[in-house]
């Protein structure tokens, strides 16, 4: 990896990385039986986790935590994977600026002028919501609390094609982070509409529940929700209409035993381009990833 840094030593600037990217097919330590094929050809759509810690020099104290997600937590979790398409090889070498179209840009190239925003906290929230909180955001842009109750461990979200704002509902019951709770799954999708636009939920209406560990979900333009489950890949239909999807067809089983790790991604999640990514952790066979 090269990299530059267009800044001095504690004032702000544009850090600019370029990778390559090489398989390792056979390098397994088992053996080449339990390596993991890599397609790294021109156009292929791979998922990437990158993380920074950034510490100020001489000092083991951690001053900075970002990634390419925008999550704090990695914790092999698939939803953090940024999907990318393989570029060719650029046979120029210097400046790292002049890489080929399609580089994914880490920084921004423009001031946006972030200053401090006070977060609006609608007046059934106060008291659930701490007092003076504020969000670093551009001119005229604005922060309003949307929803604050009914929501336990709230990972990613979409809209339907309705409109309406989705939630994966992942730590229902009491899991954590790293693991579900005991027994039946408990994880659900919950709705959040705003009939009367007035920026606040109306109220919080469980779309799809008995989930065991859910983290994303993703809808077609017909409606349809796809969610992922730590052990399966499912999708759901509401012929009623009624914001509760009864219809469910199981998509594809993830691998979830004794075999496995506990660490084991909580799910996968659909990129941007309706690619589906998801990893998991297995003692025998190292990390495996897959998207299709």
């Amino acid at each position: 990896m090269g990299w530059r840094f267009d800044g001095k030593h504690g004032s702000d600037g544009t850090v600019i990385y370029e990778c390559y990217l090489t398989p390792f097919d056979d390098l397994h330590p088992v053996g080449p039986d339990s390596s993991i094929v890599h397609d790294l050809t021109q156009g292929a759509i791979i998922g990437l986790s990158w993380a920074f810690l950034d510490a100020d020099a001489g000092s083991s104290q951690q001053r900075a935590f970002w990634s390419l997600s925008g999550q704090r937590q990695m914790a092999a979790n698939a939803a953090f994977l940024v999907d990318f398409e393989l570029m060719p090889v650029d046979a120029r070498t210097g400046d790292p600026a002049e890489s080929p179209p399609g580089t994914f840009s880490l920084t921004p190239q423009v001031d946006l002028d972030l200053q401090p925003v006070p977060l609006v906290v609608p007046a059934q929230f106060r008291g659930l919501v701490p007092s003076g909180l504020t969000m670093n955001l551009p001119p005229v842009f604005s922060a309003k609390v949307f929803a604050a109750t009914g929501l336990e461990g709230p990972r990613l979200m979409d809209f339907s094609p309705a409109g309406v704002l989705h939630v994966a509902n992942m730590k229902v019951g009491g899991a954590s982070v790293f693991k579900p709770p005991a027994g039946a799954g408990k994880s659900q999708i919950v709705a959040l509409p705003d009939k009367d636009g007035d920026g606040v939920v109306d109220r919080v209406v469980v779309a799809v529940d008995g989930l065991r560990w859910t983290n994303s979900l993703v809808f077609d333009s017909q409606g349809a929700l796809y969610v992922a489950d730590t052990h399966e890949l499912l999708r759901f239909g509401d012929d009623d209409g009624d914001g509760v999807y009864e219809q469910r067809e199981l998509l594809a089983q993830i691998p979830w035993a004794k075999a496995w790790s506990t660490k084991l991604s909580p799910g996968g999640r659909w990129s941007r381009s309706r690619w589906s990514f998801s990893n998991c952790r297995d003692r025998s066979r190292g990390s495996a990833f897959w998207a299709r």
